[in-house]
């Protein structure tokens, strides 16, 4: 028998032209790729010949990084390298033209048990966006069915104005105007970190964010708290902010103002969160975000209630 359990592990053990390979699984689908990846090498060789429209899951997941690395943000590419990382490690001996549902659902369930749902969907969302991508390239690839785990949608926690002004007093003089102008725009860290100079435009009270991710290029109306911080930075070079121990004065501040829970993303929730409480419409706020889709700053929608009311009392 080529394929057979042995203690907790599958095991495959067959001779190919008098050469035995041996190699132990974790699942048993994952022995059952490397047989036919084994067979189908077995075939080429005989043939003399590789199958042009097949290809395997590793080979075509480093094609797609090189993709990625030219048609997305650098950011993008960061965290897809970590998912491609594991989803290689689990499908490294598969054909990618032989992943099936059932071994989607295969790795959800043992991927479950080692990190979260949603981490668990980013990388079955990717390894979507990998086939798709090996079908549009004219490999011999089928799209399987992949369900997303369920999740639950927690509101997003902000800043209420008291909150923000205890942060502001307990932050670094260096990292306050960063702090400040992130409340006031709802940019992003790398979007603020990677601001020149040259993006501001005082006289006209707009910021440029010039590099964005998903590279959408936005104007950001400056508001008189932002203008402010950004008058008392002393000029050092293109960069606006130039520091490198941004994550230990974060931390010291939000604990100084005892603010548990509180991360640097946090600020940009803040400023979605009281721009809906100020009656902002979600296609306003979608737009000051530099959001595509509208879907994402609906969950804003709940922050207005005295919106809701005025609208109520108008029927």
């Amino acid at each position: 028998m080529a394929i057979r359990p042995r203690g907790l592990r599958w095991e495959v053990d067959v001779y190919i032209r008098r050469k035995r390979h041996r190699k132990a699984f974790d699942t048993k689908p994952q022995a059952e790729a490397y047989l036919r990846t084994l067979m189908r090498e077995m075939a080429a060789q005989a043939l003399d010949r590789t199958t042009p429209a097949g290809i395997t899951f590793p080979e075509l997941a480093a094609r797609y990084l090189g993709y990625a690395k030219v048609n997305k943000a650098k950011s993008t590419v960061s965290v897809e390298i970590w998912r491609l990382r594991r989803l290689r490690d689990y499908f490294r001996y598969f054909d990618a033209g032989r992943i099936t549902t059932s071994h989607v659902e295969d790795y959800k369930k043992e991927r479950i048990k080692q990190v979260k749902p949603k981490t668990v969907n980013h990388e079955i969302v990717l390894l979507g966006s990998v086939l798709r991508k090996g079908k549009e390239w004219e490999y011999d690839v089928q799209i399987p069915n992949i369900r997303k785990l369920p999740l639950l949608k927690p509101i997003p926690r902000f800043l209420s104005k008291e909150e923000a002004t205890k942060l502001i007093e307990a932050c670094a003089p260096h990292i306050r105007p960063l702090v400040i102008l992130a409340l006031h725009t709802g940019l992003r860290r790398s979007e603020l970190l990677s601001l020149t100079w040259a993006d501001i435009d005082i006289p006209h009270r707009i910021l440029r964010v010039q590099n964005p991710k998903g590279y959408r290029a936005r104007a950001v109306p400056l508001h008189d708290k932002a203008i402010e911080a950004l008058e008392g930075i002393k000029r050092r070079g293109k960069r606006i902010f130039n520091f490198r121990d941004f994550r230990t004065a974060w931390m010291g501040a939000v604990k100084r103002a005892g603010l548990p829970h509180t991360t640097f993303h946090t600020l940009r929730h803040t400023f979605a969160s009281w721009l809906a409480i100020s009656g902002a419409t979600p296609f306003e706020i979608r737009e000051l975000l530099g959001h595509r889709d509208l879907t994402t700053v609906l969950i804003y929608s709940h922050l207005s209630p005295e919106h809701l009311h005025k609208t109520i009392q108008g029927l």
